[in-house]
């Protein structure tokens, strides 16, 4: 059993201090969860995850935290290739951040990688590709080109030309993070070999 850190004490410590389904429960929930994704311990992130979206969606006005755990929660799936489970919570995400940010978000970007991904590990290319072009769209004009999170995106749609055979197109793309030293490896490699 891993040593306790301080997400999983900050959680005890709320919820001694906090009654049932408090938001500050349901942040604890979360946060511990994402430092178990990031340590690849899906089996332990995923129910985290859910008990902090049976928190948030009793809440009114917490749509932002709702859209959050959802894509997180599909993150959980896709990365364990469940996609089946992914799809619809992850598309659940995106309709509530359209609705409640706009269609141009930079959330709603976030969303859309995540869901263009999903396709693209399916290889549903032709579905991952507007979704991709969309997300990289937004991420541009928001954060702007040089931005880690328009890097994600550009590198996503790059990886999707190259494995579509285009080759000509994910070239400009990669020339542009190279600029700015945020082409990944795995993007590149393919497309400048």
């Amino acid at each position: 059993m891993p040593r306790p850190n301080r997400c999983s004490s900050a959680l005890a410590l709320r919820e001694k201090a906090r009654p049932p389904g408090h938001p500050d429960i349901g942040q604890s929930l979360n946060n511990l969860a994402t430092l178990y994704e990031r340590q690849d311990r899906h089996a332990d992130s995923e129910p985290l995850f859910k008990r902090a979206l049976a928190i948030y969606q009793k809440i009114p006005g917490a749509e932002r935290a709702v859209a959050t755990l959802l894509n997180n929660l599909g993150q959980v799936y896709k990365t364990e290739g469940r996609y089946a489970d992914a799809e619809p919570v992850i598309k659940q995400s995106l309709a509530i951040r359209e609705k409640g940010l706009g269609r141009d978000h930079i959330d709603v970007a976030r969303s859309l990688n995540n869901l263009g991904d999903l396709y693209q590990r399916q290889d549903r290319l032709d579905e991952a590709q507007p979704i991709y072009e969309r997300a990289f769209a937004i991420r541009e004009r928001t954060v702007g080109p040089d931005h880690p999170d328009n890097a994600i995106s550009a590198n996503n749609l790059a990886s999707l030309y190259q494995a579509e055979g285009r080759t000509a197109d994910a070239l400009p793309l990669l020339q542009k993070l190279m600029t700015f030293g945020r082409a990944q490896i795995r993007v590149a490699l393919p497309v400048l070999a």
